[in-house]
């Protein structure tokens, strides 16, 4: 079997909630039964669809969608979509598991009118979060990372630090949380290790959140990075603490 190394994952140093790509995700929580369209889009191109049926007696929790595997092979009009079942309450979890990224989401919610008729109503479109949203990013390298809401101005800081070698594997640490409030990052400060997820909890709309690396630290004298990193993520659906979400 041929090694594939996810070049992207590796020089990742900026992550953008309204440009998905590697490393980072988004989970979108689906309150209300019905039907859902979803649109894939990378830029203004739609290069993927998908439908979503919510209802209370469905089993899974969670949905996850790799939008770099949405890709159809053929024109989006020529292949039917994809239909997932995701119980109410559930949540729709967007990633990238290779490539560029730069991916966008619109979801709109199938409404049937007296008429007969379908009406799609827009209900979610990932260039702007919404409250009860989340947005996960996993920081590789370690260094100080800047992570800022452009439209509202807010800023924090997010350092990674440097692994020390010890005798087992480094493991990361469970994810730090960051609540996003009106113009502000709580907490706006954050110490984590590599390969650690911060999960940005959305309390207001609308709004996107952007991670970059500052300054880089690359280690010195004989540091080495770390090995065998595992990449982990968990976090607890507020409506349902009962039922853990899960995403790796």
């Amino acid at each position: 079997m041929k090694a594939f190394v996810n070049t992207h994952a590796l020089s990742s140093e900026r992550f953008d909630s309204a440009r998905l790509g590697v490393l980072a995700m988004i989970a979108h929580p689906l309150p209300q039964p019905g039907s859902y369209l979803g649109a894939v889009m990378d830029g203004e191109i739609n290069v993927g669809r998908f439908l979503i049926d919510v209802q209370a007696e469905h089993t899974p929790g969670q949905v996850d969608l790799d939008l770099h595997r949405a890709r159809p092979g053929s024109a989006v009009s020529d292949r039917p979509a994809i239909t997932y079942k995701l119980k109410t309450g559930g949540y729709l979890m967007l990633l990238v598991s290779q490539g560029a990224g730069g991916f966008r989401v619109v979801l709109d919610r199938v409404a049937e009118e007296k008429k007969g008729r379908d009406k799609a109503v827009a209900t979610f479109d990932s260039m702007k979060l919404g409250k009860g949203d989340l947005f996960l990013v996993t920081l590789l390298r370690p260094g100080r990372w800047r992570m800022n809401e452009p439209g509202r101005g807010g800023e924090g800081t997010i350092v990674v630090s440097y692994p020390v070698p010890g005798k087992q594997a480094y493991r990361p640490a469970e994810p730090v949380w960051v609540k996003l409030r009106d113009r502000a990052f709580e907490p706006d400060k954050v110490q984590i290790g590599p390969a650690q997820t911060v999960v940005f909890a959305i309390e207001t709309e609308p709004v996107s959140v952007v991670v970059s690396l500052g300054a880089a630290d690359d280690g010195k004298g004989d540091r080495k990075p770390p090995t065998g990193v595992r990449r982990r993520v968990r976090w607890t659906n507020p409506s349902r603490k009962e039922s853990p979400g899960r995403a790796k």
